[in-house]
């Protein structure tokens, strides 16, 4: 079975702690989902497990194991800090777009005035307004002398 984050998974903390949950879990608490942790619930409750038995419990810590080695980790720096769902609906987009698995960082910088700037391993996007009006001020002083 394949399984998938729920979006509100969305940083490496939240994923190395359903790890730790997930392998936490005692075999009596197997056939009783609402003895699960909470985050090991929401993550049942996406992926419509309904039972633990040890060989799911097995292969859910070999996924998150995996999820933490090998899935894209994603820096994104924006102007303020987004809330909870706007997070959640980012990870949503990431995760539909990029990588069904992608785990972000999410940090503020203020001097950015809007947008944001995008970290993978291998390249930096900075779709900041900042850099944008920075990079466009000589047509904008351009065209203000001939206005």
């Amino acid at each position: 079975m394949s399984y998938r984050l729920p979006n509100s998974f969305s940083s490496h903390q939240q994923v190395e702690a359903l790890l730790m949950s997930t392998q936490q879990l005692k075999t009596t608490d197997y056939t009783t989902p609402q003895n699960w942790p909470e985050n090991v619930q929401e993550f049942a409750q996406v992926n419509t497990l309904r039972e633990m038995t040890p060989a799911i419990n097995t292969k859910l810590v070999s996924f998150l194991k995996s999820v933490l080695v090998s899935s894209p980790q994603l820096s994104l720096v924006m102007a303020s800090m987004p809330t909870g769902d706007e997070i959640t609906e980012l990870t949503g987009w990431f995760r539909s777009h990029v990588h069904p698995q992608a785990v972000l960082h999410i940090a503020q910088n203020s001097d950015l005035i809007a947008g944001c700037i995008l970290r993978t391993d291998s390249s930096v996007y900075d779709l900041s307004l900042r850099t944008s009006l920075f990079d466009n001020s000589h047509k904008l002083a351009e065209r203000l002398q001939h206005a």
